[in-house]
């Protein structure tokens, strides 16, 4: 039952993924200054899994809520370029459970179908980025209730040799999903 419970979690979270990517991409000359953005990849990154969200405004500013969900505030800070960062608070606990950065970040690794295929499910990150050649992009963390658990990107939608994107569940790599791969 454990293991269905982590398959599932980590399904739902690469589909989330591929959706997520499969939006708008950036122009090249957006591409160039990714620094110049209000909501940035390194602000993302200090954004922590259990803060408040009045921790979070003092590193983001004010969040938009997304007033749709009733049991949990989903906030999210968008650039005019439509990337955004998103955070996900617990109804009960007001703390972060998910973060979630679209566009913050291009990864410039270059992958392939062939290392695509290395990657089995039984490795940890380091393991990962060895195969794959290279630092990954954090893109997403959840809460699970038994730990964190992390799904990273290697390449960049907007390249022509795709990406590789891999979830990590305890630990090793649970989920992995490519596109536009050679």
């Amino acid at each position: 039952m454990k293991n269905i419970k982590t398959k599932i979690t980590a399904i739902i979270l690469g589909i989330f993924t591929v959706v997520s990517l499969a939006g708008c991409s950036l122009s090249k000359a957006e591409d160039k200054d990714l620094s110049s953005r209000k909501y940035s990849y390194e602000k993302f990154l200090k954004v922590k899994i259990g803060m408040t969200y009045d921790e979070t405004k003092k590193i983001l500013g004010e969040g938009k809520k997304d007033t749709t969900q009733k049991s949990a505030g989903i906030y999210r800070w968008k650039n005019s370029d439509s990337s955004y960062i998103e955070v996900i608070y617990s109804g009960s606990t007001n703390k972060a459970t998910e973060k979630i950065e679209y566009k913050l970040s291009n990864n410039k690794v270059k992958v392939s179908k062939e290392k695509y295929y290395e990657v089995n499910g039984k490795q940890n990150y380091q393991e990962v980025k060895a195969i794959l050649g290279g630092e990954g992009t954090l893109t997403e963390e959840i809460e699970t209730g038994k730990g964190i658990n992390k799904t990273y990107m290697w390449g960049n939608d907007n390249d022509k040799n795709g990406y590789i994107s891999v979830s990590f569940t305890n630990g090793y790599a649970s989920f992995e999903t490519g596109n536009y791969l050679k």
